[in-house]
């Protein structure tokens, strides 16, 4: 399977284009669902940058937006949902060593 963009699937979905050359609704030889297994794999795929998230996501560097201040969120803080429901996090943010 080649790799398809959220980009692309959410396109496909909301019927601004086609997906391996099938518009959404329209039949599929493989099944009415084919499409599901691309947006499986669309929202599994890494993030490329950093993003506005309502929790950390996974462990590294994260903005609180509540405190502007930039937080290590290690897993145990996920798995607690230990996070100011209030805030929006930006992360995560690569370490200085992973500046282009």
């Amino acid at each position: 399977m080649t790799t398809i963009t959220m980009k692309e699937v959410a396109a496909f979905l909301l019927g601004e284009d086609s997906l391996d050359g099938y518009w959404f609704g329209e039949r599929h030889p493989i099944s009415p669902f084919w499409w599901r297994e691309h947006l499986r794999a669309a929202l599994s795929a890494p993030a490329t940058a950093p993003a506005w998230h309502v929790a950390p996501t996974v462990p590294g560097l994260w903005l609180n937006s509540v405190f502007m201040k930039v937080e290590d969120v290690e897993q145990w803080h996920i798995d607690c949902q230990l996070h100011l429901e209030c805030a929006r996090w930006y992360g995560p943010i690569p370490p200085d060593g992973d500046k282009p």
